[in-house]
């Protein structure tokens, strides 16, 4: 049975590597130009209920832009949001 973290952060991760332009990392080699993107932490906490086993994830994810540019930043992020959201895991 697969982890619950990876069940999570594999497709994900997946779906954000086919956009065109962004860069996903675990951790970004050393010398990495942005933009990308590094999976900073991800934990993960049992929340079973009555009939199905449960999880709450808290992901957070470094988003390195170009320049220095918020503006940059900030459409990195509405992309994997977007990714995020309309995923189906």
């Amino acid at each position: 049975m697969t982890h619950p973290i990876m069940a999570l952060q594999g497709p994900l991760v997946a779906a954000l590597r086919a956009v065109p332009g962004l860069t996903v990392f675990d951790a970004p080699p050393k010398g990495a130009l942005p933009p990308y993107v590094a999976i900073a932490r991800h934990d993960m906490l049992p929340r079973d209920g009555d009939a199905a086993p449960g999880h709450e994830h808290r992901l957070v994810l470094q988003v390195w832009a170009e320049g220095a540019s918020r503006k940059a930043a900030v459409t990195m992020v509405e992309t994997i949001l977007g990714v995020a959201l309309g995923a189906s895991f």
